[in-house]
């Protein structure tokens, strides 16, 4: 057992068991966390203390098989910092095992194996690619050196996800929603405060506000969308009114006209088209269609009733523009052809809890449905006729889910729950959706998420009055 004073280091009698080598050849570090724990002792805070990166917490969520740890620069100070033999994890051999004349004999080889000589497929220079030195035993540590390593490790090259700079403060009360300007220099948040915020995220690690707040609602603003052009803001009040923003100059944003008017109820959600002519508007119990080809001059194409019990919330167009998605606290979500909404199709159920999001992958065939009850169902809605239920039931357990996005590539959603946290899914196998890193930095409640069009950028809006920035 390592002695009780000082840094801990994997004791050699543990990497000599066979369930410690098989553990660590996998790359399966909550196996090994928990063999540390059982046999040397180790504390989930003694297990990260060595390692830069790693934290108590996250070494926990490790052993719980919550998160897994695939960043090769990780898994190199993990190495590094508990003394775990390069090769036993399939890394090069780390710095520490070059034997030195001077400090002895070079430590065992632990389970029975000797170092594999690794040899670099490349050496990387301003000038190009050039072949290894001659004299290059696979030992020395040089350079630019590209190891062949697992694929899963290659995908993992750049930083995990991240919390960028300071939180986005100004509101006096919780954030409703979040969005996203097309060129993703933009984004507007919208407060129950009755405010919206619009702030400049042209870099995004030093994000400020962009002009002063735009007021008008007369209570809480629950919704905020970006027309595609990004020179149009659509919000939604508590208030029953619609407002259009003219945002061609965000620092000096301005009202483009008169409040659209008519619904009977608080406006919970607004979405436009994908061609900018349509914004679709939702009330207590109907969702309303307009025309904002001139956002100057809006006019109403068409309301209908939705047959929702509760009340409606989230709105969504699907990438085509003709299918519009309704999710309510009834536990539904319906599917409507916009040139004939009345005709809408029979209710997606299963839900067991009021819906609070909704987002269709950027492909138009998928839809997720979040709901408060810690479940996010996707459906395969290829025809909208005929939709269905796609892969796995994504769960969050215990927490409730109030927020959906895509990531522009389709194969990652996120999730922001009441928990304060998000948590980012891989779904690059629809069959096999899969949890992967969970977001932290909220103090309650994630209300709304937003992926910028290049997918590197993640804004949260949450119930702390704040927005926050995330490196994906």
């Amino acid at each position: 057992m390592p002695p009780a004073n000082g840094l801990y280091r994997v004791s050699w009698q543990l990497l000599e068991r066979d369930e410690m080598c098989a553990a660590l050849r996998a790359r399966d570090f909550g196996a090994a966390f928990r063999l540390m724990k059982q046999y040397d002792g180790a504390s989930q805070d003694r297990i990260a203390s060595p390692v830069e990166g790693l934290t108590q917490s996250r070494v926990s969520r490790v052993m719980r098989d919550k998160e897994r740890i695939i960043s090769i620069h990780l898994i190199e100070r993990i190495a590094d910092g508990l003394r775990i033999p390069g090769h036993l994890l399939r890394l090069a051999p780390r710095p520490w095992e070059i034997p030195d004349p001077a400090s002895g004999p070079a430590p065992p080889n632990a389970c029975g194996d000797a170092p594999a000589p690794v040899t670099p497929t490349a050496l990387t220079t301003p000038e190009g690619p050039v072949p290894p030195p001659a004299n290059y035993t696979g030992r020395e540590r040089l350079p630019f050196v590209e190891i062949d390593i697992s694929a899963d490790d290659s995908a993992q090259r750049s930083p995990s996800p991240h919390s960028i700079g300071r939180p986005l403060a100004g509101h006096a009360g919780e954030v409703r929603s979040v969005a996203f300007a097309a060129d993703g220099r933009a984004l507007a948040s919208g407060s129950v405060d009755g405010m919206v915020r619009l702030w400049d995220v042209t870099d995004p690690a030093a994000p400020h506000p962009s002009g002063n707040p735009l007021t008008g609602h007369t209570d809480g603003v629950m919704s905020v969308a970006f027309a595609p052009d990004g020179r149009t803001l659509a919000t939604g009040g508590a208030d029953g009114t619609v407002r259009l923003w003219d945002i061609t100059d965000s620092t000096a944003a301005h009202s483009s006209g008169n409040p659209l008017t008519g619904h009977t109820g608080g406006v919970m959600s607004v979405a436009f088209a994908p061609d900018g002519r349509t914004l679709a508007s939702t009330d207590r119990r109907k969702v309303w269609l307009w025309d904002v080809t001139r956002p100057t001059r809006p006019r109403r194409i068409r309301a209908w009733s939705t047959g929702h019990v509760n009340g409606v919330r989230p709105v969504a167009f699907a990438k085509d523009g003709s299918t519009l998605a309704t999710g309510s606290a009834d536990g539904t979500v319906r599917l409507w052809n916009v040139a004939e909404p009345h005709s809408g199709g029979t209710p997606l159920t299963g839900h067991n809890g009021e819906v609070r999001s909704l987002a269709f992958a950027p492909d138009g065939r998928t839809l997720a449905a979040a709901t408060a009850n810690g479940t996010v169902r996707l459906w395969d809605v290829t025809n909208p006729a005929v939709p269905h239920l796609s892969g796995k039931l994504l769960t969050s357990r215990t927490h409730g889910v109030l927020a959906a996005a895509f990531a522009p590539d389709g194969r990652t959603l996120a999730t922001g729950s009441t928990d304060a946290t998000i948590r980012l899914w891989d779904l690059t196998d629809p069959t096999a959706q899969r949890p992967g890193k969970t977001l932290a930095g909220h103090t309650d409640r994630v209300t709304s998420a937003v992926f910028t069009a290049d997918g590197r950028i993640l804004a949260t809006g949450s119930t702390d009055t704040t927005v926050r920035l995330w490196a994906i």
